[in-house]
């Protein structure tokens, strides 16, 4: 129950926090740290906890809401120009035999 749960959260904020990274994208580092602390916190909370519904709320959906801070701006990295021209040229110079591997 705990699984879907936040695994629902994280891909259905997409759409919530996609436009705000896009707009604002030098907070797109921020995001990722506050994240980062919402997850450990969360996991860290979870541990302590008695209740069924205390676990919901810290795995499922507090951790939810940290995974997505991390996973989504970490996704529009991803598309940026730098990154794709970087693998791009990688991938030119290993198909023409230019590759840095010994032989």
């Amino acid at each position: 129950m705990i699984g879907p749960i936040s695994t629902g959260i994280i891909y259905c904020s997409g759409p919530f926090i996609t436009p705000v990274i896009t707009r604002y994208p030098y907070h797109k580092c921020n995001s990722m740290y506050v994240g980062t602390i919402l997850c450990w916190v969360s996991l860290f909370a979870a541990s302590y906890t008695t209740k069924v519904i205390q676990l919901v709320a810290l795995q499922g959906a507090l951790y939810a809401i940290g995974g997505s801070l991390l996973y989504i701006p970490c996704m529009s990295y991803l598309s940026d120009n730098e990154l794709a021209s970087f693998l791009c040229e990688r991938e030119r110079k290993e198909s023409n035999g230019h590759s840095n591997q010994p032989i």
